[in-house]
């Protein structure tokens, strides 16, 4: 009888056992490790309120027609979807959401010096808001705290556009040339934005503009089984791996700058060829 409830006391799940051992593997690199760099998406921030996109309460899962909203194309073409969004925007969970325990462990790993960088995916400010500093914090995505003019590139606080909003304009245009708003969240501009006018450091030999591009690649890289590309092919709206990690850059002149590239290189595109939206 003992000896049976004794085993029943120690008996540990395997799963238990094994996840133990990795947050002390995990734990004796970072103590060992003397420049850490963080990179964070949408899940880190869930516990703060903020929904994700995709999980099984994202935004874009419980209304799929919610990243129309999302879409640059439509945003850009459809003053409907632009009237949405700034209403979306007066209402984003960002502004009541404070950080949590995982927000507060990257501020400890800065706190202890181990921290070189911090890069997120995400928009709502609240590493810097958690009290990381804002030289350490890479905005890949840009803010949501900012707002930019398409077509003359004004910046300015989120919070006096929202403003206009709230008094009645439901699609409020740049102030200086009637340019279309949005928040400052475009990939490469999001970036150059995040610098603060302050220049990018060189790791590992790769200047930032290089990091930024290269990390595109990496994050959209992929490989399907022929079957489930066809699928792929059919049902979402997305370019494949292939085209979606290569073709955006082809067309930015701000990637043939980072990696020299010229004539006869295999990425290079004639500049006359090259595909300019906006």
């Amino acid at each position: 009888m003992r000896s049976g409830l004794c085993s029943e006391r120690l008996e540990i799940p395997t799963l238990e056992v094994a996840f133990i051992q990795d947050i002390h593997i995990v734990r004796g690199w970072v103590d060992a490790s003397t420049r850490i760099v963080a990179l964070t998406g949408a899940g880190i921030s869930t516990d703060s309120g903020i929904p994700d996109f995709r999980g099984p309460q994202g935004v874009w899962t419980r209304d799929p027609k919610a990243e129309r909203l999302s879409n640059i194309h439509h945003y850009m073409s459809n003053p409907e979807v632009r009237k949405l969004s700034w209403k979306s925007r007066l209402d984003h969970p960002a502004w009541q959401a404070k950080p949590n325990a995982g927000h507060g462990a990257l501020v400890e790993l800065e706190r202890r010096g181990k921290l070189h960088a911090l890069i997120t995916q995400n928009i709502d400010g609240l590493h810097q808001q958690a009290g990381n500093s804002p030289e350490k914090v890479i905005e890949v995505h840009g803010t949501l705290h900012q707002a930019m003019c398409m077509q003359c590139e004004w910046r300015g606080g989120m919070q006096d556009v929202l403003n206009r909003v709230r008094a009645g304009e439901e699609d409020p245009p740049c102030e200086r040339f009637g340019g279309i708003l949005k928040s400052a969240t475009i990939a490469f501009k999001a970036y150059k934005i995040s610098l603060n006018g302050r220049p990018a450091p060189v790791i590992d030999g790769l200047t930032g503009d290089q990091r930024f591009f290269m990390g595109w690649a990496q994050v959209w890289r992929g490989k399907y089984r022929e079957y489930e590309q066809i699928r792929r092919i059919k049902v979402d709206p997305h370019s494949p791996p292939s085209v979606r990690g290569v073709a955006p850059l082809k067309n930015q002149n701000a990637f043939f700058d980072a990696f020299s590239i010229k004539d006869g290189d295999h990425m290079f595109l004639v500049p006359a060829k090259r595909v300019t939206i906006w």
